[in-house]
């Protein structure tokens, strides 16, 4: 599964059917050090809907993002602001972790266009 396939997943309600190539694809891709397993593990517990994850995953690879975790399934990330500025990523699933989850997938992916 490509991120955005995991996104539309999370924010469908859905497991994503992923394998352990796609996560660990995924992980190489949000972390220069993601040879020691950690990020490929916390994406992982994420998925499953471990909040405590998504904190450490975000912590990690979004370092100056801040959350805003709204309602039982809405996620706000705002980055650091530059020039009175910062982006933000917003998704909504049915649970909060899938949410936040999906929001750290979708800054990521537009950290790595920008």
């Amino acid at each position: 599964m490509t991120p955005l396939e995991i996104i539309a997943a999370l924010e469908a309600g859905q497991k994503p059917k992923y394998s352990g190539a796609d996560i660990e694809a995924l992980s190489n891709s949000m972390d220069s050090d993601a040879s020691n397993n950690w990020t490929a593990n916390t994406i992982v517990a994420a998925i499953h809907g471990d909040l405590n994850a998504c904190a450490a995953l975000q912590e990690r690879v979004l370092p100056g993002w801040t959350p805003s975790l709204n309602g039982p399934g809405e996620a706000v990330l705002y980055g650091p602001f530059i020039d009175g500025r910062a982006d933000l990523e917003y998704a909504e699933a049915p649970t909060l972790a899938a949410a936040w989850l999906a929001a750290i997938l979708k800054a990521h992916m537009a950290k790595e266009t920008t």
